[in-house]
C-alpha cells in the first residue's frame, strides 16, 4: 500500500460535515444519530481519532492506554472497510504516516449519505486535539454541545462508581493534606472553557454552540439539521442557534 508521507493538513470531501465537540457522559450519541439521520447522513461517533497526528502515533496512544480506546475505531473499520475487516490493526499499521486529515478522508469516503457526523468527548480537555480538527476539517461545521453541568456530574458520578481508574481530569490536586478528590466539576469547566476558546479564536471556521439536553435539545437539533442542507461559507454563529447558548460560567449547578 503506497501512502502519502506529505501529510496532508486538510482533507478533501464533499459532503456536509458535522463535528460535536463536549463533554464525555452526555447523551452526545443519541444527539448525533438523530442529527446523521435528519441530515441523510450517517453518525460515525466517537472514535478516538484526534489523540494523535499520524496513525503511528494514533496506534502508540492505543498501546499505551489504561483502556480499551481502540475498539470504537477497530470496530468501524471491520464494518466499513473491506481491507480492514480481517485485522485492523495491520490495516492502521500499514498506513502508520497518514495524517489525521488522510484517516478522515477515508471514514468519511467509506460511509454513505449527503453528510458524515463525528462527535469526540476526549478534544475539550486538550486544546492541541480541537486545533487537529479545525485544521483537518476546516470546511467542516463544529458544534459545542452543551449538557448542564449537575447533570454532567451525576453522570460521571454514576460511571466512575467504584471504579480503580479514574482520569486526571476528574481529581482535584490542590486540596492541601488530602489525597486528590475526585471532582468532575473540574473536568466540566476545562472542556467548556477549551471549547470555548479554540472555537472562537479559529478564523474562516464555521462553529457554534447547542444545548443537547433539557427542553432546548429538539430546537437544536432542528436548527442543526437545517443548517445541515443548508452549508454556506459564510456560517459563523446565527443568532437562531445562538439564542439557545448556556453561559457557561454562569450556569447554576
Amino acid at each position: 500500500m503506497n501512502s502519502n508521507s506529505s501529510l496532508p493538513t486538510a482533507a478533501s470531501v464533499d459532503k456536509t460535515v458535522i463535528v460535536l465537540l463536549g463533554t464525555p457522559h452526555t447523551p452526545l450519541d443519541v444527539f448525533g444519530e438523530q442529527l446523521a439521520a435528519g441530515s441523510r447522513g450517517a453518525y460515525l461517533g466517537d472514535l478516538n481519532l484526534s489523540l494523535g497526528r499520524t496513525i503511528g502515533d494514533l496506534l502508540q496512544v492505543y498501546e499505551l492506554s489504561q483502556t480499551p480506546v481502540h475498539e470504537p475505531l477497530f470496530a468501524f473499520l471491520r464494518a466499513h472497510v473491506a481491507d480492514a475487516a480481517a485485522d485492523p490493526g495491520a490495516f492502521l499499521n500499514q498506513r502508520k504516516d497518514w495524517s489525521f486529515a488522510q484517516l478522515l478522508q477515508l471514514l468519511i469516503d467509506s460511509v454513505a449519505g449527503a453528510s458524515v457526523v463525528f462527535s469526540d468527548t476526549s478534544a475539550g480537555f486538550r486544546i492541541g486535539q480541537v486545533d487537529r480538527w479545525l485544521r483537518a476539517l476546516p470546511q467542516a461545521l463544529f458544534v459545542h454541545t452543551l449538557i448542564a453541568r449537575a447533570k454532567f456530574g451525576e453522570a460521571a458520578n454514576q460511571h466512575y462508581a467504584g471504579r480503580l481508574f479514574v482520569p486526571p481530569d476528574f481529581r482535584d490536586y490542590c486540596v492541601l493534606n488530602k489525597a486528590p478528590q475526585f471532582a468532575p466539576d473540574l473536568a466540566w469547566f476545562q472542556v467548556h472553557r477549551t471549547l470555548s476558546q479554540a472555537l472562537s479564536e479559529a478564523a474562516g471556521i464555521r462553529h457554534c454552540r447547542a444545548v443537547i439536553d433539557g427542553a432546548d435539545a429538539q430546537a437544536s437539533l432542528d436548527l442543526l439539521t437545517q443548517r445541515a442542507g443548508r452549508p454556506s461559507a459564510s456560517f459563523q454563529k446565527p443568532a437562531d442557534i445562538a439564542t439557545l447558548e448556556a453561559a457557561l460560567l454562569g450556569e447554576p449547578a
